[in-house]
């Protein structure tokens, strides 16, 4: 009991630390700029973005994925639609909803 209490205070002074370093960083120069809206998209299922959407913003974006599933029978599968929504909120942060694809 004692060690889960002495690592969960180790963990929130490490916290407590890292949060004035976390918001002293500025975005990569390849997230802002003429080109950051291209920087931002992210293609659903298939890679995240590095670069968060900008305060106020949001990014709604949809894909579909067919594939092939030999020896099954049929073969053949396709999950529609691979919604990804984001919204930019404060100090280069976002919530991201991925809703369920079928």
């Amino acid at each position: 009991m004692s060690t889960q209490i002495f690592c969960g205070a180790v963990l929130a002074a490490l916290a407590a630390v890292s949060i004035p370093q976390a918001h002293a960083l500025s975005p990569p120069p390849a997230c802002s700029g003429p080109s950051a809206f291209l920087a931002v998209i992210d293609r659903p299922t298939a890679e995240d973005s590095g670069c968060v959407v900008p305060q106020g913003m949001f990014d709604i974006e949809a894909g579909a994925i067919a594939g092939n599933l030999y020896p099954a029978p049929g073969g053949r599968f396709y999950m529609l639609p691979n919604l990804t929504l984001r919204w930019g909120l404060p100090e280069n942060s976002e919530l991201v909803w991925l809703p369920p694809a079928f």
